[in-house]
């Protein structure tokens, strides 16, 4: 047959084969191989991408330190000592107005600042690790200057939230942005909080006189119950809870009222189950150390305190159960010898 020696359809046969060579080598071929450290493009509330890398996971007890422009978190391992990893924020130019746990979002990944405008504005935000502010504080008009400050984040929402103007609330979703910012009747959650959040537990300032005391709110009916201390004039300052029914408070210093006895004391509060009543338990042994602040683990089976002796500030544990010896975790001194730390919270 001609039309099989004409070279024309020869070549043209020869392409339909390698073609189809191709295309079977193709599809038996190993599939493309995914990185196992990908980076992530996200776009921030200003409309600009930005590539991030998780960042390590704090584990154990977070001490929080304020230098002259950062702020450094340290996860501590209780058993040892150890520093399971850290963080810093670069805070020149702007203000920390809360420093607990209700400045830092839940991954600690981003905190809560207010900036000052030159032309007498004050906004609300958050910044990263790369000193990345984002400003979620609405533009205004010309009639109108933003005053937003006070800013701290409602773990349980995401939200931040902030004071606007002559003692207004607002709150605002910072992963939407500034779009989302929103006036709110009255404020969040911004003291002592359980963590399912029904329940908020301030030092009572009416049952200052009789001793001290607790105002104790229902967060969904914002009903409060006023509860006098069992400990008599040992007045309390509530820290933190260590479960949905129990938290921890610092012995209230008298140095203002002519006592010379350090706030030495840390109880356990637990609450009745119609908030109308509460139990105390000591939990240190007598002493002449200075209490700074204390947290719970998230079992509610101990608690991490820092406890003052001199010009060294010391990090220790204790069971929750009252009635042991505190165990030493480490002793926290700055690059200046003093230490200027502030428990943040206990993370497992």
């Amino acid at each position: 047959m001609k039309i099989l020696k004409d070279p024309k359809y020869i070549v043209a046969a020869a392409v339909v084969l390698i073609v189809v060579v191709a295309l079977t080598l193709q599809n038996h071929s190993s599939p493309p191989q995914l990185s196992s450290t990908p980076s992530i493009e996200l776009q921030n509330p200003n409309g600009q991408n930005q590539t991030t890398t998780p960042a390590p996971t704090l584990t154990g007890i977070i001490v929080g330190d304020i230098g002259i422009n950062e702020v450094t978190l340290t996860a501590y391992d209780p058993a040892n000592g150890s520093v399971t990893s850290s963080r810093q924020f670069n805070t020149q130019g702007f203000g920390i107005p809360t420093f607990n746990r209700q400045a830092f979002n839940k991954d600690y990944t981003w905190m809560a600042v207010s900036q000052a405008g030159s032309d007498g504005s004050s906004h609300i935000g958050y910044i990263d690790q790369s000193r990345n502010f984002t400003n979620l504080t609405p533009s205004s008009s010309y009639s109108n200057i933003p005053n937003q400050t006070k800013p701290y984040f409602d773990l349980n929402t995401g939200r931040i939230w902030f004071v606007s103007g002559s003692n207004r609330y607002g709150s605002v979703d910072p992963k939407i942005g500034a779009s989302s910012s929103r006036n709110e009747q009255s404020p969040a959650n911004s003291g002592t909080v359980s963590p399912d959040g029904k329940t908020l537990v301030g030092f009572s300032i009416g049952l200052s006189e009789q001793g001290g005391g607790f105002d104790i709110t229902n967060t969904a009916s914002g009903s409060t119950t006023s509860v006098p201390t069992s400990q008599g004039d040992d007045s309390c300052l509530p820290e933190v809870f260590i479960d949905n029914n129990s938290f921890v408070c610092v012995q209230a210093s008298h140095f203002g009222m002519g006592d010379p006895t350090p706030n030495s004391q840390l109880y356990k509060i637990t609450l009745s189950a119609n908030r109308r009543s509460i139990t105390t338990v000591p939990l240190l042994p007598p002493n002449n150390r200075a209490i700074i602040d204390g947290v719970g683990n998230p079992s509610g089976t101990q608690v991490a305190f820092i406890s003052q002796s001199g010009n060294i500030n010391t990090l220790y544990t204790i069971s929750a159960s009252g009635g042991g010896e505190p165990q030493k975790v480490i002793d926290l001194i700055t690059s200046d010898g003093l230490s200027q730390s502030q428990l943040i919270s206990w993370e497992e």
